[in-house]
């Protein structure tokens, strides 16, 4: 009479539908990025499906999660079936949606703040190997440091930019047309910042 119970055991978690593991996998991330909520990962795929989803960053950024991919036709990406290169477009399309990226680094480039009020840091190199997708070629961060240099004289002008040094742990990408769209770490420090001249671009 013990078989049967578990046999029923066998029976239910055979039928347990693939994106109930999905979903387990994601729950996991908050283990690498305690930054990242169970909302943010909704829509997502964490498991080994990942792998179909090539980027070529550099050490040692890895891609954790992938969410809600599609194309700008907004026909959804399947990545359980489709191989998708981040590092190279497709027929002049390219993949919208958020990833979620696990690895810390430090980075050094031009520190901007625009008209808009928006700051963010051109990187000296691409956070790709070998690769010119200009997605990843800049950090996007909320708000300069509360310590950044700004010449006296330089005071009232609304674009500026200077040089920055910043440590970032995890990113969040997010791939798209909206105010939203670029590469934001989710935790950061700056370890230089300093505002020295009018933009050029």
């Amino acid at each position: 009479m013990k078989i049967f119970p578990l046999l029923a055991f066998f029976i239910v978690t055979s039928i347990v539908p693939a994106t109930t593991y999905a979903a387990n996998a994601c729950s996991a991330v908050s283990s690498v990025l305690p930054s990242v909520s169970s909302a943010d990962l909704d829509g997502c795929v964490c498991d080994s499906n990942l792998r179909n989803l090539h980027s070529s960053l550099v050490p040692p950024f890895r891609i954790v999660a992938a969410c809600n991919l599609k194309w700008s036709s907004g026909k959804p990406i399947n990545l359980a079936t489709q191989q998708i290169h981040l590092h190279q477009f497709t027929n002049g399309d390219y993949p919208l949606g958020t990833i979620f990226v696990s690895g810390a680094a430090t980075f050094n480039g031009v520190l901007t703040n625009n008209e808009m009020g928006a700051v963010s840091v051109r990187l000296n190199k691409s956070l790709m190997r070998n690769w010119s997708v200009p997605l990843f070629y800049q950090l996007n961060v909320d708000e300069l440091p509360k310590n950044v240099l700004i010449p006296k004289h330089l005071g009232n002008v609304s674009c500026l930019e200077g040089r920055a040094s910043l440590t970032v742990k995890g990113l969040r990408i997010v791939m798209g047309e909206n105010d939203e769209a670029g590469v934001w770490p989710l935790e950061h420090i700056f370890r230089k910042a300093s505002l020295e001249k009018i933009c050029t671009i």
